[in-house]
């Protein structure tokens, strides 16, 4: 499977998640930490997605 595809997927489940963190009780912390991992990625990657 392709990486940068599986990435772009996260992502947009992410993308998802975090728009939608008011109506939850709690993000679970280790969201949190995936989703802060993939905004460091290099320029060019996914990232803008969150942004």
């Amino acid at each position: 499977m392709n990486n940068h595809l599986l990435d772009e997927a996260i992502m947009i489940y992410f993308n998802h998640v975090w728009s939608n963190k008011e109506k939850m009780k709690v993000v679970h912390p280790w969201l949190l930490a995936a989703r802060q991992s993939l905004l460091k990625e290099p320029e060019g990657a996914v990232t803008d997605l969150f942004e």
